[in-house]
């Protein structure tokens, strides 16, 4: 049994359970980083990832060693939970990310990619141009703010790379 906190509601195995009483209940998450989390790679896995810009620069982050795709750098974001909404799931995975939540974050584009390993991706990126609280890494390898043309440098995971020329 895990708990997720979302900023709207509090998940028991991806169902809404109770209404928090304040932003600050406290939660437990529970998160894979491995093939377990991919016991069918024809599933279509909902993502939410952001592009968050300070100027003309965007964060960008490198995923953990021990994660699948270790070490390729990506927007920040991740999978939805059963039923969760987009807008939510980009919410929560902001906050256990990097500890901000996005302000009015705009929908840019939803692009399906399918990996080499076969794992089938249906991403949604958001901009985010605004943010509370300050950027901390909690889960990356590193992170880092890079211009649209230093990003060809980095070893960029497949599914970030269809974002890139909407960007410009």
């Amino acid at each position: 049994m895990y708990f997720v906190y979302s900023r709207k509601s509090l998940l028991l195995k991806g169902k809404a359970a109770v209404q928090p009483a304040a932003p600050s209940a406290l939660f437990m998450s529970c998160s894979f980083t491995g093939d377990e989390m991919f016991d069918d790679h024809d599933e279509l896995v909902r993502v939410a990832a952001a592009v968050i810009m300070d100027g003309e620069k965007m964060l960008i982050c490198q995923r953990g060693i021990n994660h699948r795709y270790g070490l390729k750098w990506e927007f920040p974001g991740g999978k939805t939970l059963p039923g969760e909404p987009l807008r939510e799931c980009l919410e929560r995975e902001l906050w256990e990310e990097l500890d901000i939540e996005p302000v009015r974050p705009k929908e840019l584009k939803t692009i399906q990619v399918t990996y080499s390993d076969g794992g089938n991706f249906l991403i949604t990126f958001f901009m985010v141009t605004e943010y509370t609280g300050n950027i901390r890494n909690k889960v990356f390898e590193d992170v880092k703010w890079v211009t649209l043309s230093e990003i060809s440098s980095y070893e960029m995971l497949e599914g970030s790379l269809p974002i890139l020329p909407y960007l410009s």
